[in-house]
Order: structure tokens, then C-alpha cells, then sequence
């Protein structure tokens, strides 16, 4: 049993230009298609959709478990897993 791998990421921000009611409402929703591999070598794709706070909230949340595999106690017990 493995995690997928990645492969791809392409994504899109979608946003309403102007409507006859809203003129001045932006909702920028961003698009994301994640193409990963599993350890059997099965292609699979992923669509992902989110806001701005919510991409700020997962970037966050991402660099803080990049700093947290810095420390050595976590890069220790990633060496005996492997």
C-alpha cells in the first residue's frame, strides 16, 4: 500500500465579470485539476474547487506541515518508516 504520487496540477480562476443586480460583488473561484498516480501505476484526476480564503487557509496549513518535517524528530521517524 503507497500514496499516490504526484503528476500534474493545472488550475483556472473563474470570476463573474459584472451582473445587471451586483456591480461591484468579486467571487473569484479558483479550479484545480490534480492528476496522480497510484502505486499500482493507475492514472487518476481529481477536481478541486475553492475560494481565496480557503487557498490561504491550505497554504498556510501546507507550509506549516513543510516547516514541521524539518524539525528532527520528524525527519528521524520519517527515515525509519522508509
Amino acid at each position: 500500500m503507497g500514496l499516490p504520487q504526484f503528476r500534474h496540477l493545472d488550475w483556472r480562476l473563474d470570476m463573474e465579470v459584472g451582473t445587471r443586480t451586483l456591480h461591484h460583488q468579486v467571487n473569484p473561484q479558483f479550479i484545480f485539476r490534480l492528476d496522480t498516480q497510484t502505486a499500482a501505476g493507475v492514472d487518476q484526476s481529481r477536481h478541486l474547487q475553492c475560494d481565496y480564503a480557503n487557498l490561504r487557509h491550505l497554504q498556510t496549513a501546507l507550509e506549516a506541515a513543510v516547516s514541521e518535517m524539518k524539525n528532527t524528530h520528524c525527519q528521524r521517524i520519517a527515515r525509519y518508516i522508509q
